[in-house]
C-alpha cells in the first residue's frame, strides 16, 4: 500500500472516500516537495553537521573508554584471579556507590591490588574486598570534607609505601608521622574491642593500615557519605550521572557489554540528579523575581533612579517569572 493510500484509509469516511483519497495524495505530495526544498536550507544543514559532529564525539568518548577498559579489566583479572568477579560487580555500581566510573574504580583498586595480595599472604578475594573498602573509604572522605580525590587518594598510596607524609591530606587530624599511623591503630584496636571485635591490627602490615584508616574513617561517621551524597546533592548526583554516562559510552564499544543495564543506570542517574537540581533553580528564580520586585519598590518610592533602569529591573523580572515557570 502506498503512503498516500494508507493516509486516506486512515482519515476515511466512507461517504467521499475518493474525496479523501485524492486528498490524501495531494497533501503528500506537497509534504515531500516542502521536505525536499528545506533539507537543503542552511539550518538543516547546520543542524545535520551538529549532530555528526556530537556523534563523532561520542563514538570517539567510547572508543577511548573502551580502550582504557580492556586494558584495566585485563589487569584486574590477572592480579585478582578468581576474585575478578567481585571487583568487576563493584566496579558497575561504583558510579552510585562512589561516584567513579568503572574505569576509574578499576584504576584505583588495581594500583592498590599486588600490595594488599603480598601483605595479605596472596588472599585475593580478601585484598579486593579491603580494596574495595579503601576505595569506598577514600570517596566518603573527599565527599564528607571537599579534599581532592587526588589528595586523598595520595593519603591511602602513602601508606602502601610506609610513607605517612601525607595523612595530613585526610583533614581528619592525623599526624602525618609513624607515630601519628600507630596513634589510629591504637584507637582502631581500642574501639573495635569495645564494640567486641576482635583486632589486632599492626603497623608493620600494610593491609592494617589500610584497614585501620577505613575503620578510623568509620568511627568519624564518614562511612556511607559518598552514597549518600550521589543520592541527595546536586554535586554528588551530578557526579554519580557523570560515571553512568561514562560508563554508557564505553559500553558502546563492547561487544558484552548489558547496554539496557547501562542505559537504565545512566536514565536513572539523570533523574536522581535532576531532583536535586531543579528544586534549586526553581529557588533562584523565585529569590531573582522576589529580590527584583523588591529593587524596583524601592526605587520608585525614592524616585532615586531614572525610569530606564525601572524599565530594565522589570524585564529582568519578568524574564525571571517565565523561567521558572
Amino acid at each position: 500500500m502506498t503512503v498516500f493510500e494508507l493516509f486516506g484509509k486512515l482519515s476515511l469516511d466512507s461517504s467521499d472516500y475518493d474525496n479523501k483519497i485524492n486528498k490524501a495524495k495531494n497533501e503528500t505530495s506537497t509534504f515531500a516537495e516542502v521536505l525536499k526544498a528545506n533539507l537543503t536550507s542552511e539550518a538543516i544543514i547546520a543542524g545535520v553537521k551538529k549532530v555528526a559532529s556530537v556523534v563523532a564525539e561520542i563514538g570517539k568518548a567510547s572508543y577511548d573508554g573502551y580502550t582504557e577498559f580492556e586494558q584495566l579489566a585485563g589487569g584486574a583479572e590477572l592480579m585478582f584471579g578468581d576474585a575478578y568477579e567481585y571487583v568487576s560487580q563493584k566496579a558497575k555500581n561504583a558510579y552510585k556507590t562512589v561516584q567513579l566510573s568503572q574505569n576509574g574504580y578499576l584504576q584505583q583498586v588495581n594500583g592498590l591490588a599486588t600490595g594488599l595480595k603480598t601483605a595479605m599472604d596472596g588472599n585475593a578475594q580478601a585484598a579486593a574486598e579491603l580494596a574495595d573498602k579503601v576505595v569506598t573509604a577514600e570517596a566518603d572522605v573527599v565527599a564528607a570534607t571537599g579534599n581532592s580525590q587526588e589528595a586523598v587518594q595520595n593519603a591511602f598510596n602513602g601508606i602502601m609505601k610506609s610513607n605517612y607524609t601525607m595523612l595530613d591530606n585526610l583533614q581528619l587530624g592525623i599526624k602525618p608521622t609513624k607515630e601519628g599511623m600507630q596513634e589510629v591503630i591504637d584507637t582502631v584496636n581500642q574501639w573495635k574491642q569495645a564494640n567486641g571485635e576482635a583486632a589486632e591490627y599492626t603497623i608493620d602490615n600494610l593491609a592494617d593500615c589500610q584497614a585501620a584508616l577505613v575503620d578510623y574513617i568509620e568511627m568519624q561517621g564518614m562511612s556511607g557519605y559518598a552514597a549518600r551524597e550521589a543520592l541527595t546533592t546536586i554535586e554528588g548526583s551530578t557526579a554519580s550521572m557523570k560515571a553512568a554516562w561514562e560508563n554508557l559510552a564505553t559500553g558502546m564499544a563492547d561487544d558484552n557489554a548489558n547496554m539496557t543495564e547501562l542505559v537504565q543506570n545512566f536514565v536513572d542517574s539523570v533523574f536522581v540528579a535532576g531532583k536535586n537540581i531543579v528544586p534549586r533553580v526553581k529557588q533562584i528564580v523565585s529569590g531573582v523575581g522576589t529580590a527584583t520586585t523588591e529593587v524596583i519598590s524601592y526605587l520608585r518610592e525614592t524616585n532615586s533612579t531614572i525610569d530606564l533602569v525601572v524599565t530594565a529591573m522589570e524585564d529582568v523580572a519578568v524574564a525571571a517569572a517565565t523561567a521558572g515557570a
